[in-house]
């Protein structure tokens, strides 16, 4: 009866033989580098930032890479042989694969006016405190301004153009150390019009993504035309509110449709600026002429006096309907014909109104023409 146990046992105990005990054929990684802070990736994936120690890495050969966020420091990627129940000391200097010694940039976007101030900053790769690197500012190919900047303890520097005398145009500045490495970065300065433009052009395009225009009704436009005011104004522009026929500018007052507003870009000359359609216009005359209006004020006054304008003459029009049609051409008994003679007075002194208006309307609210803008 004992054999089978026998048996039994001989059997667990090959089975159980048969399993690899934990560790076995693993070891580890302890990973460094300069500077600390690379991420390290270990057969493409990712094991932690360095220093950083890895466990249970199966024994053989393996690709490790640590990538750095900075262009001072490349990454760097390398086969290395782990073996059983040892840990693998592994370190890399990142600056050894560094082929350019200085990098930077320029703060804010890139486009200047003239008169602003430049920041150049950057640090070196293997430099000194003391070492003096070269800037040079060039337009065109043209050296225009040059200086030189003094590495600081952490290898950084910071250079500081006042641009007052720099023509509008791209310009380059080319960055150097001493051992000849180099980089290279793109700016322009633009003159008082373009700065404008481009402002406007942001505003306008903005404006017209958050908005919604409904072409309903005459100067239906008004609205949107006193916020582009209201904002282009605030953005240091002068900027006028016109009212017109941008189909046709040669038609009378009377045929005006619609709004927009005209930015002074350059001294006496204009740009207009269409929100309805999100868009600046520099070509189509019929936006350069006119009723113009200083504020919103006045051009809300303006429609005020057109729509009591154009009441009055709908009001009269219907009158003189019903008066036709009401005593066609027949003979009138007394009565009527008092009637008659009643309603019509009263028609004539609303027409009287009607002129007066009109003639203040076009006393007051000249036709004038603004220059366009020249691009």
């Amino acid at each position: 009866m004992r054999t089978p146990l026998l048996v039994i046992s001989v059997l667990l105990f090959v089975f159980s033989s048969g399993c690899t005990a934990p560790g076995l054929f693993e070891g580890s990684i302890e990973a460094d580098s300069y500077p600390a802070g690379a991420e390290v990736y270990l057969d493409g994936e990712y094991k932690g930032t360095t220093p950083c120690v890895i466990n249970s890495v199966r024994s053989g050969v393996h690709e490790i890479e640590l990538r750095y966020n900075d262009p001072r420091y490349p990454n760097f990627r390398d086969n290395i042989t782990v073996e059983s129940g040892k840990t693998l000391e592994f370190y890399k200097d990142l600056s050894e694969n560094s082929e350019v010694r200085v990098y930077g940039g320029i703060k804010g976007s890139g486009i200047f006016a003239a008169g602003d101030e430049i920041r150049v900053t950057g640090y070196s790769l293997g430099g000194s405190t003391g070492t003096e690197i070269l800037i040079v500012y060039n337009k065109t190919g043209e050296e225009v301004y040059k200086s030189k900047v003094i590495l600081s303890g952490d290898e950084s520097f910071d250079h500081t153009l006042q641009t007052d005398g720099f023509k509008a145009g791209k310009y380059t500045a080319r960055v150097q150390h001493p051992d000849g490495s180099y980089f290279e970065l793109g700016f322009a300065i633009e003159d008082e019009k373009a700065e404008k433009i481009r402002i406007l052009n942001g505003i306008v395009k903005k404006y017209y993504e958050e908005h919604t225009y409904l072409e309903s009704e005459e100067f239906m436009c008004a609205d949107m035309v006193t916020d582009i005011w209201n904002i282009i104004e605030t953005a240091d522009i002068r900027a006028v509110i016109a009212a017109g026929n941008i189909d046709d500018s040669s038609v009378s007052p009377n045929k005006y449709q619609h709004a927009w507003v005209l930015a002074e870009t350059s001294p006496g000359r204009w740009t207009g600026v269409e929100a309805t359609g999100g868009y600046l216009v520099f070509e189509n005359d019929n936006y350069f002429k006119g009723h113009f209006f200083e504020n919103p004020k006045d051009f809300k006054d303006y429609i005020y006096e057109r729509e009591n304008f154009n009441r009055l003459s709908a009001e009269i029009d219907d009158m003189v309907e019903e008066f036709n049609s009401k005593y066609p051409d027949r003979s009138l008994s007394p009565d009527e014909y008092n009637l008659a003679l009643e309603e019509k007075a009263l028609i004539e002194e609303k027409q009287s109104i009607l002129e007066s208006m009109k003639s203040s309307f076009n006393e007051k609210y000249q036709v004038e023409t603004r220059k366009k803008e020249i691009v």
